[in-house]
């Protein structure tokens, strides 16, 4: 602490990250928009780094030999990452909360390529000035929503003899699943829901539709955020959101 300021608390960034989706295997290298874009975990990270909040961003990967080829590619962009068990993904964020020791973390994941980040350095702000060891947002779009929790309450967390196999898997499942930690939900557009427009990339139809979101040529206008750009698509291009299992 210099001139009486308090310092400002460090927040980092983990994206979850790996090739072996099953519904669309390599998808985090997958070009957005198009043929020329640049992967997907790069536009995250492109966006990400655009955060008043988000001191650094790390990816958590698995140390098996399907990772090959994105660790290469983390290693050749520079990107920090952290390699660790394939099933428990908890066990990376702890090895990698353990090293960094930050106030805050921002949980993403790299199917997730629309991040809004006014929003989300609104939740950040917001989450900070609380008393809250969790918290998420609710209404967004399916895959824009946001997840922060305090690295401390996490550590703690991540050391309980309770932890579940669902636990190890999703990270946060504990934290939304036990009475012991005070949590909380956001509503960044009072009230107004749209998560039945889906943005998430799982399948070879939801990426298309991402590349055709991201090749619009009003997705480049700097002065509308991803849920400004999302929303606008949307009401051009409402058939391209209808359910897969209206087919």
């Amino acid at each position: 602490m210099e001139g009486g300021q308090l310092a400002k608390p460090k927040v980092i960034a983990i994206i979850q990250a790996r090739l072996t989706s099953s519904r669309l295997p390599g998808k985090v290298l997958l070009p957005l928009p198009l043929a020329h874009g640049m992967p997907i975990i790069s536009n995250i990270i492109q966006k990400l780094n655009r955060s008043n909040y988000i001191e650094k961003i790390i990816v958590a990967t698995s140390n098996t030999k399907e990772q090959d080829k994105l660790i290469d590619f983390l290693k050749q962009s520079h990107i920090e990452y952290f390699a660790g068990d394939e099933n428990d993904v908890l066990s990376r964020f702890r090895a990698i909360a353990l090293k960094e020791l930050p106030d805050c973390i921002v949980r993403i994941t790299s199917d997730n390529p629309f991040i809004d980040i006014p929003i989300l350095d609104d939740v950040i702000e917001k989450h900070l000035k609380s008393y809250f060891d969790y918290t998420n947002t609710v209404g967004l779009p399916y895959g824009m929503n946001i997840e922060i929790f305090n690295g401390n309450s996490f550590l703690k967390m991540s050391e309980r003899d309770d932890l579940s196999e669902a636990d190890r898997e999703h990270v946060t499942y504990k934290f939304k699943h036990c009475n012991d930690f005070k949590t909380h939900s956001l509503q960044p557009l009072n009230g107004i829901d749209y998560s039945f427009i889906r943005v998430t990339v799982d399948t070879r139809e939801d990426y298309m539709r991402a590349a055709l979101i991201y090749s619009n040529p009003d997705y480049s206008k700097t002065n509308r955020s991803d849920l400004q750009n999302v929303l606008f698509f949307y009401q051009k291009f409402k058939f391209l959101f209808d359910s897969e299992s209206d087919n």
